[in-house]
């Protein structure tokens, strides 16, 4: 009979860190596992790439869900298999449990992700919206930059069973905070949502439009250069460079610097010169930042692989926001599964192109240059045809 009140921004913000928190503080852990299970690096990148495939899988499955059923059903159990997948992660018994427990974690995570945007889109309107909007999207590009260094500090001072310790602890307190604080916030007469046929008739229309599927390749292309320095840097610093776990943070901090100095940038001269503008030049300068990179592998050492791979972060915070800025502006009927299935279809991809990635190390940054410039040399091609199409679209 207790009234629970409304979500807070302070519990919606924990909810929207939960993917930099999921993603970011096991990095430094990849070496170590590898090592405690006596497998090569790359199984252990494969677990974490099975996390993005779960990741994007689930978020196509949410979001019929969070209409049909509620917000707050679907935020207590997206929270509970967080805490299963984080529990299951630290106790571990062997590498397969652990690549089933990331599995399990970005499952739950999916859900919070677009928990978090939609109960926004239900407390607020108009330039609240916005305001709370920008909030959580301040939160999400700060996580990324410290969750790396609290990982890295975990891994050297406790092991990397504490890292999915952490995550446990994290996702336990969430879901006692959103079982006292969080009550439904979706009016009872919108409960059931799009019918299935409705569902299919919309991703019907959008997985027919070549404007959009051109958008969302150069998307998915440009964040897997991105994906793919998160995922390779971690054996390539502290196994073979020979960094601490603590200091790969603090190397992952300086990269995401140049990621947020990208926003920045991109905010300022959008207006200006437009979306497409905007992804051009942050192209360039990621192709330009990734030849660096592979004209400095003759000489593998940390300042060669972080100052080209911050210049190219530099260029991802410019292309990529705005990729997906293109990509949902393609039919505002359909905005709402344009979002959806551009993160699903880019995370199910990114998953399985790093996974491959992942076999690829020979101690150089010669692997990571070589498969962020085909990325980008095919992010390249798809945006030329999506500007095309679009040309020839208006004629």
């Amino acid at each position: 009979s207790r009234q629970i009140p409304q979500p807070s921004m302070w519990l919606l913000a924990g909810m929207a860190v939960s993917w930099p928190v999921v993603i970011n503080i096991f990095l430094p852990a990849i070496p170590a596992i590898g090592a405690a299970f006596d497998v090569a690096p790359d199984r252990v990148q494969f677990a974490f790439s099975m996390g993005m495939v779960s990741f994007g899988g689930a978020l196509l499955v949410v979001g019929p869900m969070i209409d049909r059923l509620g917000r707050r059903p679907v935020l207590l159990a997206a929270l509970a298999v967080f805490v299963s997948g984080s529990i299951t992660g630290a106790l571990a018994p062997a590498m397969q449990v652990v690549t089933l427990a990331r599995v399990v974690q970005c499952a739950g995570v999916a859900a919070l992700f677009v928990l978090a945007r939609v109960i926004i889109r239900d407390l607020f309107t108009g330039a609240r919206a916005g305001h709370a909007m920008s909030r959580l999207a301040t939160i999400i590009t700060v996580g990324p930059m410290l969750t790396p260094i609290l990982g890295g500090f975990i891994v050297s001072a406790a092991g990397w069973r504490y890292t999915f310790g952490f995550a446990g602890l994290f996702s336990f307190a969430l879901l006692m905070w959103a079982w006292r604080a969080a009550g439904e916030t979706q009016p009872l007469n919108e409960r059931g949502g799009m019918s299935m046929a409705m569902l299919r008739r919309q991703y019907a229309q959008l997985f027919s439009d070549r404007v959009y599927l051109s958008y969302v390749a150069t998307t998915t292309f440009v964040s897997n250069g991105f994906f793919t320095i998160m995922l390779l840097t971690p054996v390539l610093f502290i196994k073979d460079f020979g960094v601490s776990p603590a200091t790969f943070g603090f190397c992952v901090m300086g990269m995401t610097c140049g990621l947020m100095a990208g926003g920045v940038y991109a905010t300022r001269r959008v207006l200006r010169i437009g979306i497409d503008g905007v992804i051009r030049h942050g192209l360039i300068f990621s192709t330009i930042a990734l030849l660096l990179m592979l004209g400095l592998t003759p000489w593998p050492s940390l300042p060669m692989i972080i100052i080209p791979a911050s210049l190219y972060m530099f260029g991802h915070g410019m292309a990529f926001p705005n990729g997906i800025a293109a990509a949902t502006e393609v039919d505002p009927r359909v905005m709402g599964a344009a979002t959806a299935a551009l993160a699903a279809t880019s995370q199910l991809v990114i998953g399985m192109l790093t996974s491959l990635a992942a076999l690829w190390h020979d101690g150089t940054g010669l692997p990571l240059a070589t498969v962020c410039l085909a990325s980008n040399a095919v992010a390249w091609t798809t945006y030329l045809t999506a500007r095309r199409l679009k040309a020839a679209r208006r004629k």
